[in-house]
């Protein structure tokens, strides 16, 4: 003889299984793309002093954290790795950056603010 099959039982097991996976799943932390992955984010710093605007303090938590731009986009490419370098040869200026280089790369009005757009100078030149 053969024993009868309770489908109600079998129906709840499986479903507390598959609600217990998915209640796991949702206890695990979203995981998104931060720069620590790739190094320990380096504190904010003042840009060297080129001109008559003022100071420029560059974070790189607004750019690797909340941009979720990674370390490489800019370094070594764009920027030295050690800070005061980038610019020894090259001077960081606006005029640089108007034709694309440095910070000019991406702020060019398309992939983030202009550099051209003096409504802007306030969001970088703030430091006195």
């Amino acid at each position: 003889m053969r024993p009868e099959f309770d489908c109600k039982k079998y129906f709840f097991i499986i479903f507390a299984l598959v609600a217990g996976l998915l209640a796991f799943q949702m206890a695990i932390p979203e995981v998104s793309y931060s720069a620590e992955k790739e190094k320990k984010i380096p504190e904010p710093f003042n840009m060297v002093k080129t001109g008559e605007s003022a100071a420029v303090v560059f974070t790189h938590t607004t750019h690797a954290v909340d941009a979720k731009i990674k370390c490489t986009e800019c370094h070594p490419k764009m920027f030295k790795m050690k800070m005061g370098k980038t610019g020894e040869k090259n001077p960081i200026t606006m005029a640089a950056m108007e034709k694309g280089e440095f910070c000019g790369k991406c702020h060019n009005g398309k992939d983030s603010f202009g550099t051209k757009d003096e409504k802007n100078c306030v969001k970088c030149h703030s430091v006195k």
